[in-house]
């Protein structure tokens, strides 16, 4: 007999066989979480100052919480240093109105379109030059 959670961690330990990656570059702070972290994203983020000092507040009650434990759920202690809290995508030169936007709506048929089952495309055409629907 296997044990109830055999079939959930030999999955977990496969690798990932579907090849749907996002493969972008990221801004990501390193793991953890203390004053430094909070300042950072404030900072990445261009809060104002009333923000940081809100954050700051928030995050100094957290550190004194208890954990609740009235679920009676068995579960190993959640390691807040070993979490990144802010990644956002790199943002490459230029502006946002150099991007050309091109939508492409893919009707199979009649029959889909009642369905509601219709493809939509977006392509982001960074060269200016026009884009073929892919």
């Amino acid at each position: 007999m296997t044990r109830p959670n055999e079939t959930i961690e030999t999955l977990l330990q496969q690798d990932y066989e579907h090849g749907f990656v996002t493969d972008i570059d990221a801004d990501t702070l390193p793991p953890g979480l203390n004053e430094d972290t909070i300042r950072a994203i404030s900072a990445k983020k261009n809060e104002p100052e009333f923000m940081l000092a809100w954050r700051l507040k928030a995050y100094e009650y957290w550190r004194h919480l208890k954990e609740p434990h009235w679920a009676h759920l068995k579960y190993d202690p959640i390691d807040y240093q070993a979490l990144s809290y802010y990644s956002a995508p790199k943002l490459k030169e230029g502006k946002l109105d150099d991007l050309q936007f091109t939508y492409y709506v893919n009707y199979e048929s009649s029959k889909d379109y009642a369905a509601g089952t219709v493809q939509i495309k977006v392509l982001i055409n960074t060269s200016g030059k026009p884009t073929d629907p892919v």
